[in-house]
């Protein structure tokens, strides 16, 4: 794994790539220990997304370790269209699961892959 920091407007951030394909993506906190630091194009595409540019993130990534359900969940907020926003309990119908908004919110408080999925 590698990883390279980015400024937002908000302070740094940070992404980690391995094998060519994102597997954390943060705003804030600290990198992975241990992991060297790399040149990565997403991180100067994650800036200029910040910096007002039209940006689409469509770089390979790795699903996050969630289970069917949550993975559902992922795929079913990647569909939202840009400048959209869903409530927890439509995710939770969209994802097979309607009873499940509070999952669903525990599923995007720890999404790994911020604006991938958003």
């Amino acid at each position: 794994m590698e990883w390279a920091d980015f400024t937002t407007p908000w302070g740094r951030g940070w992404v980690a790539c391995r094998g060519g394909a994102v597997v954390d993506l943060r705003l804030g906190g600290c990198p992975p220990k241990g992991a060297p630091r790399a040149d990565l194009p997403i991180a100067r595409k994650v800036e200029r997304y910040f910096a007002g540019e039209a940006v689409v993130f469509n770089e390979p990534f790795a699903w996050p370790e969630t289970g069917e359900f949550g993975r559902r969940v992922y795929e079913a907020v990647r569909r939202i269209p840009r400048g959209r926003t869903r409530t927890y309990g439509e995710i939770a119908r969209e994802a097979g699961r309607p009873k499940a908004a509070r999952a669903v919110g525990q599923f995007m408080r720890r999404n790994p892959l911020c604006l991938i999925i958003p």
